[in-house]
């Protein structure tokens, strides 16, 4: 059917409104739709992946919490590096965080355990300040491979007498592995495990943690047990300072992920994000994006598991999400054609299937979505207007944007993760649905005025 024209409907009113006072960057309201005509409200729809992955959750969940980093925690880290004469920190940018985010947690484990002992103050002090100069001395400074070229060998980072022996055993750890032994820094971490439960309830945690990362890459096996270990300790009550236990759950997921196990991987990610910790939303966009190479039997795989279907296919609805490029349309169809065949009902997610049809230019099967869907489901909505839009039916088109406007989603906040509503000179790539539906109803309503 031939649509009807949108944007010579529309000329008059813009140019009322247009000519009226108005803000530089106001509401959202890009001008691409007033420049753009009908392509600007008949392109494909697009999502924020940040907003469909907090829609998903994992089949099982747990009781760990990640550490997230805190107004005014940067600019406490910053202080110490001053502190201590480092300043430009070691590492740089997001490393350097993580260092002294540890260092801080250490410290202020150490002085729990010194207290327990009893400790006066005056020994408290001391021997924090002790730990701390030589952890920071351990961390900063090139000591293993200085002393050539005549110049002068920093001293090596010893640990100070009196600290409780977890401590002690997982110093030595780390300063071994600092110098690249990692056969001296397993022994000592796993001398810190083979301490009565009692005499390790601050760095049990640690050590597992440790002990999982330096076997992933020859022992990927026993990483995933040592990170499923550390979530048994901080179970069983040990301290867990810094969200190690959140933390094992992406680092086992990425053994998965090289495995080529990607439905584990992807229920460990959610498991992840639900304690808080965002790193796994991005992860799980790298996940997803193994569908680029996947093979036919590897897609039906995935299409035939609940929770990957709906993550990898918010992949696809948002186009790759933040910071990746979109999936081509090839690599799209050949996913939905899994879906199609996975012989999964999939009635919840036809409104997600409907918007990643569309994107690829299959009108007929995006139909095929829509009438599957539930009347309430947003997404299917959208493209239903849309379709309305293309067939020319105006007034159809906006009744039904109009009936889903009530339930949208809020809006994501800006600046989480990079995955946020666009500004006024970002041409709104990752637009949330929110605004770009209510701009599109807009459009509409000028056209019947």
């Amino acid at each position: 059917m031939q649509r009807r024209s949108i944007d010579r409907r529309i000329v008059v009113t813009l140019f009322v409104v247009l000519t009226s006072p108005v803000q530089a960057c106001g509401p959202f309201f890009p001008n691409r739709y007033i420049t753009g005509g009908d392509k600007a409200v008949l392109e494909r729809p697009e999502t924020l992946f940040r907003s469909e992955i907090a829609r998903i959750q994992p089949s099982v969940t747990n009781s760990c919490k990640a550490v997230q980093v805190k107004r005014g925690d940067l600019e406490r880290w910053e202080g110490l590096a001053k502190k201590h004469n480092l300043t430009k920190p070691w590492p740089s940018g997001r490393g350097a965080y993580i260092v002294w985010q540890t260092l801080e947690a250490e410290l202020a484990d150490l002085r729990a355990a010194l207290v327990k002992q009893n400790k006066s103050n005056r020994e408290v002090d001391k021997l924090v300040s002790e730990y701390e100069m030589a952890r920071v001395r351990l961390i900063s400074q090139p000591w293993e491979d200085a002393g050539t070229n005549n110049a002068k060998k920093p001293e090596r980072p010893v640990v100070p007498s009196g600290a409780p022996e977890e401590f002690s055993l997982y110093f030595l750890g780390a300063k071994y592995f600092h110098e690249g032994d990692t056969n001296r820094a397993t022994a000592e971490w796993k001398g810190v495990l083979a301490l009565p439960a009692a005499d390790r309830q601050y760095k049990s945690t640690w050590a597992a943690y440790m002990l999982g990362k330096v076997t992933m890459e020859k022992k990927p096996d026993e990483a995933v047990s040592w990170f499923r270990r550390v979530r048994m300790y901080a179970d069983q009550g040990c301290q867990d300072t810094l969200g190690l236990a959140a933390s094992s759950l992406g680092w086992e997921a990425h053994v998965a992920l090289n495995q080529g196990r990607i439905n584990d991987a992807v229920e460990l990610y959610l498991e992840q994000k639900v304690t808080g910790d965002e790193t796994a939303t991005p992860s799980l966009q790298v996940a997803s994006s193994r569908i680029e190479k996947a093979s036919d039997r590897e897609l039906r795989e995935w299409a035939g598991n609940a929770t990957t279907r709906r993550v990898v296919t918010a992949y696809i609805t948002s186009m790759g999400g933040p910071y990746r490029p979109a999936p081509l349309p090839k690599v799209a169809t050949r996913w939905l054609d899994a879906v199609e065949h996975s012989g999964r009902d999939v009635v919840a997610e036809a409104g997600q299937f409907a918007c990643a049809v569309y994107q690829v230019g299959e009108m007929d099967i995006a139909r095929r979505g829509v009438k599957l869907a539930t009347k309430d489901d947003v997404m299917a909505g959208w493209v239903d207007a849309k379709l309305l839009m293309r067939a020319g039916k105006l007034k159809e088109a906006s009744q039904r944007l109009a009936q889903i406007v009530p339930h949208l989603p809020m809006a994501a906040p800006r600046g989480a993760e990079g995955d946020y509503p666009g500004s006024c000179n970002d041409d709104f790539k990752s637009d949330a649905m929110p605004a770009r539906v209510r701009g599109e109803l807009g459009v509409l309503y000028l056209t019947r005025n």
